[in-house]
Formats: structure tokens, C-alpha cells, sequence
């Protein structure tokens, strides 16, 4: 396993998430039950835009205004921002209603409530999208998760299920997703495994399944309790009737982290660091200076109306986001 640079000209760049955030996994328990080709994220080619969580309260900036526009009452505070996919809508939640999710549409200037039913006990732990259907992440237990796949457009339960989410396919008829049984990690297609890793205590992180659905990527971390060594590992594999075959398993740099993204066939993880192209033991670095230029300036532009806006703290461009308070930022085109 090794990682160097390459100056390749990127014609996809995806939305770049900066969070503070803390992942603590364990073990996974799971069960999935069921209720075209799904949208992929369009092509961007700078950053003109950004969805901003500060001093719990949610903003969208852009290059052409003045002020920063405010999501949902200014009053009442948010949590869990999460942009879709095609980046024309941004789902949130108040902190003072525990089983309510807003949809805000940044095209039309209208919301929409998703009311969560027989939440029970349960709290809603994090809001995401995959293929521009909405993922609702309720916690269970410190050691299992529920997802909740809705349609952002009627509103509507499409299918649910416990454990680690990779993928929503089928216009979320299909989840992929992991589970673990006697320490051993499965992967299912639905309730049908498609693969089953060999190490026992390796233990799913994240993933994601090729445009074509005919290749699957996925991380895990291992801890060596004898050695007490950890580490990350990198899968690929072809899907061919309803299973994985060919896998290639690689060491994946703690350093490079971030979402995975297929460009074709070419897999790509995008972190904060850079743009990685993954061929077989390589981690490529992309250089992509004019994208680089662009969210500079634009990051400049964010700070001074940041600091004209909060015109009581101490704010200036030399300070890291955390410091300027932000904790959730999502760069895109609008």
C-alpha cells in the first residue's frame, strides 16, 4: 500500500464535508425488512456555495450575496443539517422536537415536516442522504443503529434496517448493508449475504456500490488484540449474481479519510486533505488547483460575512473553522 501525487484534471468533483465529528463503532447487530436506477450527484465544477451550521443554527451562503441566508426560524435552535445529493434540499432538525424532520427546498423556498412515526424511546442521531433519498438514523443502543429510508418528495416510508448502511439502490427498494454474527462481519443485499470477511473482530465502516452495481467498495477497522496493532483496510469486488467475487483487499492510510465516490469505474475518496484516486495498492493524490483557488477565495468571502455578521465575536480569516465556531460545513455549487 502506498500514496503519491498525480496532477489529473477532475471533471466531478463531489460536495466536500467538513464535520467535528466522533465515530465510535463496536460491534453490529442487524435486520433489514423491505417495503429503476437511482439519480447520481451531478457534475460540479467549483464551489460557489456552502450550508453552515453555527451557534446551532443553519445558513446558506453564496458568492453573489451579501448576507448569509437563514434556514427555518432564527429563533429556535437546529441540529443535524444535511444537504441532498442534488443539493436542492437541506434537511434539519429542532432541538426541542424529537421526532420531526424539516425539509427545506432552496429552489422553491419551501418546507416540508416529516413527522417520524412510533419513535418511542429512540432519538434521532443523524440525518443523511443516499441517491437523494433521505436517511433518518435513529439510536438504538450503544451498539446498533436504525435506518429509515424516506422519499423527500411524498414523504413516504420506502424501507428500513439496523446495523451499518453502504448503499440505497432501486430507488431504495435495495439496501446494502453490513451486520455482524459471533464477531464475524456479513454484508446483505437486502436479506440475501453477499459476502462474508474472513477475520473475525473486523468490523464495517462505510462503503458504497459503483453506478453500474456490478463492483462494491467497502473500509473496515481491525484491532490485534495480541499485537495490539489497528488498522484500516480497503475492499473491492465484483457483484455477479448476487454475490462478490474477485475481492481485493488493501491497506487503506489512516490519513485518507472521506467520502467514497464512484467516477465510472474509477473510485475516488474524497477527504479533507485532498482527492484520492484508488488504483489497486495506490492512494493517488489529485491536484486540482483551479478547485483549490476557487474554495480559498470563497472560504475568505465566508469568513469576513461570518465576522460582519457576528459582529460581537472575535472573528477573522486566520481562524480554522472550529475556532470560528462552525462544526458543520458543506461546500456546492448552486
Amino acid at each position: 500500500m502506498n500514496y503519491r501525487k498525480k496532477i489529473r484534471k477532475v471533471n466531478k468533483i463531489k460536495i466536500f464535508v467538513v464535520a467535528i465529528t466522533l465515530i465510535s463503532t463496536l460491534f453490529i447487530l442487524v435486520g433489514c425488512k423491505s417495503n429503476s436506477e437511482e439519480e447520481r450527484d451531478p457534475i460540479i465544477n467549483n464551489y460557489t456555495s456552502a450550508v453552515i451550521e453555527k451557534n446551532n443554527n443553519i445558513y446558506i451562503f453564496d458568492e453573489h450575496e451579501e448576507y448569509l441566508e437563514g434556514v427555518g426560524d432564527l429563533h429556535r435552535l437546529k441540529e443535524l443539517s444535511a444537504l441532498s445529493n442534488d443539493w436542492s434540499n437541506i434537511a434539519f432538525k429542532y432541538l426541542d422536537e424529537k421526532d420531526k424532520i424539516n425539509i427545506y427546498s432552496m429552489k422553491d423556498e419551501e418546507y416540508k415536516v416529516l413527522q417520524i412515526k412510533d419513535i418511542g424511546e429512540n432519538q434521532i442521531s443523524n440525518i443523511s442522504w443516499m441517491n437523494n433519498k433521505l436517511v433518518v438514523h435513529l439510536y438504538i443502543d450503544p451498539i446498533t443503529t436504525k435506518y429509515l429510508i424516506y422519499d423527500a418528495d411524498t414523504l413516504e416510508l420506502l424501507n428500513s434496517c439496523e446495523g451499518i448502511l453502504i448503499d440505497v439502490l432501486n430507488e431504495g427498494n435495495t439496501l446494502v448493508y453490513g451486520k455482524a454474527s459471533n464477531g464475524v462481519t456479513n454484508i446483505y443485499f437486502n436479506d440475501s449475504q453477499i459476502i462474508s470477511l474472513e477475520d473475525s473482530g473486523e468490523v464495517l465502516l462505510k462503503g458504497k456500490v459503483s453506478p453500474k452495481k456490478d463492483e462494491i467498495a467497502f473500509i473496515t477497522f481491525s484491532f490485534d488484540k495480541e499485537k495490539l496493532t489497528q488498522c484500516e483496510y480497503l475492499y473491492r469486488g465484483k457483484i455477479e449474481n448476487g454475490k462478490i467475487k474477485d475481492v481485493f483487499k488493501t491497506v487503506k492510510p489512516y490519513e485518507i479519510n472521506g467520502d467514497m465516490v464512484y467516477e465510472g469505474d474509477e473510485l475516488v475518496i474524497y477527504s479533507q486533505e485532498g482527492n484520492y484516486l484508488v488504483e489497486d495498492e495506490e492512494f493517488i493524490e489529485e491536484e486540482n488547483e483551479e478547485m483549490k483557488k476557487k474554495l480559498n477565495e470563497n472560504s475568505m468571502k465566508l469568513k469576513n460575512m461570518l465576522k460582519n455578521t457576528f459582529e460581537s465575536e472575535s472573528i477573522n480569516e486566520n481562524l480554522s473553522w472550529n475556532e470560528i465556531g462552525v462544526f458543520n460545513i458543506t461546500w456546492f455549487t448552486r
